[in-house]
């Protein structure tokens, strides 16, 4: 067994305890979805989220106190990419899942042309997932919220736009695209009732996450861990592996085998 001794300092714009218009994590999905493709980062990213999915399973089998749990997610794709048809892509993306399957033609929504159900990890616990990509490209979600209450509707991709106020156009086109496929509940007259309008930032980077160890004076470093966007919750077990492999790599840390 390997054990690493080391003294870190930890420096954040934000922490857990924060809730900042930057700092979007409180209000996530976070949902573990597979993202499937061949570039670096694609690819880099894909080997992360197994780390972490393999952990937060784990987790919820040991220590249910912790808010993750293991649910159904559903995807629903109107107009899926190619890697969304590529048999070799989708089984080394999705394959490790509990339960996945991809659904055939007669168990998908009319005008969805893409399918799967499988087991997902999640942060507080909903009851169920459902993710589905519109015809134009667009993404939806609904996310439940039984510890606190409501449902999450979301699926929007601002690059660069810094307005901290709610949009009522956006709000009203994932309302109207979640509207579609929503499963309403008797007596809503399949409308929403808005609680609540939330704006947070998902910090990213084009090209994707910087994790490299950065020598800012004698014996001195910053191993930088940014960028992770919206998958900040599926990605961060995988990452803290690079960080640590890194800081191994560059001799930061002293590592010692023990008994």
């Amino acid at each position: 067994m390997t054990q690493l001794r080391h003294f870190l300092q930890l420096i954040a714009r934000d922490f857990p305890n924060t809730t900042s218009l930057n700092y979007a994590s409180p209000w996530a999905g976070a949902h573990y979805r597979p993202v499937p493709g061949s570039t670096p980062q694609a690819l880099r990213e894909e080997a992360q989220a197994k780390q972490t999915y393999s952990y937060l399973k784990q987790l919820a089998k040991s220590d249910p106190s912790s808010g993750v749990a293991i649910i159904e997610g559903i995807e629903h794709l109107e107009n899926p990419p190619s890697e969304y048809l590529d048999e070799r892509s989708i089984k080394e993306c999705y394959g490790h899942l509990d339960g996945f399957r991809i659904l055939g033609k007669d168990e998908c929504p009319e005008g969805v042309k893409w399918g799967a159900r499988y087991e997902t990890a999640v942060i507080n616990s909903p009851v169920q997932t459902v993710t589905r990509q519109n015809s134009d490209g667009s993404w939806s979600f609904c996310i439940p919220r039984p510890l606190s209450g409501g449902t999450i509707i979301g699926g929007t991709k601002q690059p660069r736009d810094y307005d901290p106020n709610p949009s009522v156009e956006t709000r009203e086109k994932l309302l109207a695209n979640a509207a579609k496929w929503f499963p309403f509940a008797p007596g809503s007259e399949g409308k929403f009732d808005v609680i609540r309008d939330i704006v947070g930032r998902r910090p990213a980077r084009e090209g994707g996450m910087r994790i490299e160890a950065e020598k800012v004076g004698e014996g001195r470093f910053v191993v930088h861990a940014y960028g992770a966007g919206g998958r900040g919750f599926e990605l961060s077990y995988g990452v803290a592996g690079d960080v640590v492999k890194l800081m191994v790599g560059n001799k930061l840390v002293g590592e010692r085998a023990s008994l």
